[in-house]
């Protein structure tokens, strides 16, 4: 039933339901505006028109015009809720969250607030949606969901175009495509444009295809599993690319061999190995760097988790070097607290950002964003 409301003026009877209206005198309709439904897009919004009649007879009928469909963000249900319960439960959390703060900006902090209210609100109601979004991020949502998604383009199942950009695959992340790594966070880009950027997680190459345009070096871009290896090749042969540099390799704390769950975008390291897993080898980022000698300006990191093991392995090039950093830290609450604090223990001079690219999730891509100046 819709929302009924009447009200008389000067005799006229003048009756609002839900987006009608309709003016009466002695209850015959003088006039009335009658939203007609003529369908939706092809993203959801509702297109409609006013009828405008005159004693039931039509008089004329607008144009067509177009209502929002609401706008929504999704909540993991493993992710956040790790992150609700940490927040609820662990004695500890005040001092961890003032450490992870502490020297921050204020758009960070406020990314920070953002991802914690969202968190503790799905831990506790265990709801997968919200719509308590700021108006940017309506905005920016309401734009990706029309100027991004229907112009992904598919000409082979291993072939799709947006925007310039082949990929091998049709997963093309939002963040990568639309936000390009929110690279224009760094101060800095001229200094990464001097050295080798490091793509660690280069899963079928999208990355490191936006990547490329940054830098007047080369791309290495680091992928365990043998599936995506070959998508990266793919999309290296699609884009005719000759600046990126794949390697088969994981990246962790120790040179060793271990298995990886596989699960596309979101393959992962596991203890024991099952019918989805691969052996892989892993190495060093610093036995890599000593031995081919590269002098590196910026280093992406989404591995699924690892990135602490990775940090292990990578510190005496972060020592050495002080590359710009771009490191995920969504996929665990320890990620998230403590992968800052550890880079500052270090005493280099980064400075950092926490960021979360706006896309149609409440925390997926969040990424920890350090430079030095």
């Amino acid at each position: 039933m819709g929302r009924n409301i009447s009200s008389k003026f000067l005799g006229i009877v003048i009756e609002q339901q839900t987006k009608r209206w309709s003016f009466f005198l002695f209850y015959i309709p003088l006039l009335q505006i009658i939203p007609i439904n003529e369908g939706l897009t092809c993203v959801g919004d509702e297109l409609y028109r006013n009828d405008y009649r005159f004693l039931g007879v039509r008089l004329w009928k607008g144009r067509i015009r177009v209502r929002r469909q609401c706008i929504q963000m999704f909540i993991s249900n493993q992710l956040e809720r790790k992150l609700g319960e940490v927040l609820c439960l662990d004695p500890h959390i005040i001092t961890k969250l003032q450490t992870l703060m502490q020297g921050l900006d204020s758009e960070s902090v406020q990314t920070i607030n953002r991802i914690l209210a969202r968190a503790k609100y799905s831990y506790l109601t265990k709801q997968t949606l919200t719509f308590n979004l700021t108006q940017e991020e309506q905005n920016q949502i309401y734009r990706i969901q029309r100027e991004f998604y229907p112009n992904i383009i598919k000409f082979a199942d291993d072939a799709y175009f947006y925007n310039g950009y082949w990929v091998s695959s049709s997963h093309l992340e939002v963040g990568v495509f639309w936000h390009k790594h929110s690279m224009h966070l760094f101060k800095h880009l001229d200094k990464i444009a001097q050295g080798h950027i490091l793509d660690v997680g280069g899963f079928t190459g999208d990355s490191a295809i936006v990547l490329q345009e940054y830098t007047n070096k080369k791309v290495y871009t680091f992928e365990a599993t043998q599936g995506n290896f070959q998508k990266i090749l793919r999309t290296i042969e699609l884009n005719k690319s000759n600046k990126i540099i794949p390697i088969q390799k994981a990246l962790g704390s120790k040179t060793e061999k271990i298995y990886i769950n596989l699960n596309g975008s979101a393959s992962s390291f596991v203890a024991h190995h099952g019918n989805d897993s691969e052996e892989v080898e892993v190495i060093t980022l610093d036995s890599y760097i000593a031995e081919h000698n590269i002098q590196v300006s910026l280093i992406k990191v989404d591995i699924e988790g690892f990135e602490m093991e990775f940090l292990k392995g990578a510190k005496q090039t972060i020592v050495q070097q002080k590359p710009a950093m771009i490191l995920s830290i969504y996929h665990s609450p320890s990620d998230f607290l403590e992968i800052k604090p550890l880079i500052e223990s270090w005493n280099l001079g980064y400075r950092f950002k926490i960021h979360k690219a706006v896309d149609e999730t409440s925390l997926i891509e969040v990424a920890l964003y350090c430079e030095v100046d």
